[in-house]
C-alpha cells in the first residue's frame, strides 16, 4: 500500500473512532471517478456499527476529516460516500515511491508479443495505454533533474487524479478478477495520464518529469500484466 493511500485510510479510521464507530474496518478507498481525490463508502459501511443514520455519520466523518493534517478537503456525496483530497506533499510521495521501487505493483508476468491491434486500431484501450506510456517517457527523457523533482506548493485536480490512480495501482491489480477488469483499470490510468499530458507545456518542470517517469513505469507494469510488450516509441 502506498503512503498516500495508507495515510488516508488511517485518517478515515481515526475519523470513524471520533464519530463513534467501535472498530472502523476497511473504508474501501478508491480513486474518485470524477474528481481528484479518493472516494470511500465508509458512512454506509460503518453506520450500523455506530448506531447512526448514514447521513449523520457521513457528516461526522467529514467534520473529523476536515481537521486532519493529511486532508486538504473533504466532501459528502449523496449522504453515503465521502470524497477526500490529500494535502499536496502527501500526494506527491507516490512519485518517489514508484521511482524508488522498480518492482512497484508487484511481480510482472512475462510479456507477450505486441498484438497487431496495437498498431491497427488506435482506439483500443491497449493502444491508448501504450501511447500514454510512450508519450510519458518522451516527457521524462526531455526534461531535466528527474532524480530531484522537488515538491510544488500546490497540485491541480488533473495531477491529483493521476497521482491517485498511480497510488492505487498495487491494490487495484489485486482487486481485479480477470484480464478484462485489469484492462479497464489500465485504460482508466491511461485516460488520466492523457488528460495530464495534453495540458503540459513545451518545457515541463522537473516535478512533471518525475511524474511522467512514474506514470510510464506503472503503465508498463499494467501492460506487462496483460501480456503486452509495448514499444518505447509509438
Amino acid at each position: 500500500m502506498t503512503r498516500v493511500r495508507s495515510a488516508l485510510d488511517a485518517a478515515l479510521r481515526r475519523a470513524g473512532l471520533e464519530a463513534g464507530v467501535p472498530e472502523p474496518g476497511d473504508p474501501g478507498l478508491v480513486p474518485s471517478p470524477e474528481g481528484p481525490g479518493w472516494r470511500s463508502p465508509a458512512p454506509a459501511r460503518w453506520a450500523g456499527a455506530a448506531g447512526l443514520p448514514v447521513e449523520r455519520l457521513a457528516g461526522l466523518l467529514a467534520a473529523a476529516l476536515g481537521r486532519d493534517p493529511d486532508v486538504a478537503s473533504v466532501a459528502v456525496l449523496g449522504d453515503r460516500v465521502v470524497d477526500v483530497v490529500p494535502v499536496a506533499p502527501l500526494a506527491w510521495t507516490v512519485v518517489a515511491q514508484v521511482l524508488g521501487d522498480p518492482s512497484y505493483g508487484g511481480s510482472r508476468v512475462p510479456p507477450g508479443q505486441v498484438p497487431l491491434s496495437l498498431v491497427r486500431r488506435p482506439e483500443e484501450p491497449v493502444f491508448l495505454a501504450a501511447w500514454a506510456r510512450s508519450r510519458a517517457l518522451r516527457v521524462a527523457d526531455t526534461a531535466a533533474a528527474v532524480s530531484n523533482p522537488g515538491t510544488p506548493a500546490e497540485l491541480d485536480d488533473v495531477r491529483l487524479a493521476l497521482l491517485a490512480r498511480l497510488a492505487d495501482h498495487p491494490d487495484a491489480v489485486r482487486r481485479v478478477p480477470d484480464a478484462p477488469a485489469l484492462l479497464r483499470r489500465v485504460a482508466d490510468l491511461a485516460a488520466a495520464a492523457r488528460t495530464w499530458l495534453d495540458g503540459l507545456g513545451a518545457d515541463p518542470a522537473p516535478t512533471d518529469a518525475a511524474l511522467a517517469r512514474a506514470t510510464a513505469q506503472v503503465l508498463e507494469d499494467g501492460l506487462s500484466r496483460l501480456g503486452v510488450a509495448a514499444p518505447v516509441r509509438l
